[in-house]
C-alpha cells in the first residue's frame, strides 16, 4: 500500500495565507497522529532503549 502525504498548507491555502486583520477560523475534522513520550525523540528515555 502506498502512503500519501497530507499537505495542510496545500489543501487549505486560504487558512495559511497572511491576513492584515486577525480572524477566527473553524476547521472541520482533520485526521492526525500524535506520539506520546518523554525526553528527546531520538533519546534513550523516549525510545525505551536503556543500556545496563
Amino acid at each position: 500500500m502506498k502512503q500519501t502525504k497530507f499537505d495542510l498548507t496545500g489543501e487549505y491555502k486560504s487558512y495559511y495565507a497572511a491576513k492584515t486583520n486577525p480572524e477566527v477560523v473553524e476547521f472541520g475534522e482533520i485526521p492526525f497522529l500524535t506520539v506520546g513520550g518523554k525526553g528527546e525523540p531520538g533519546g534513550k528515555e523516549f525510545t525505551g532503549k536503556y543500556q545496563r
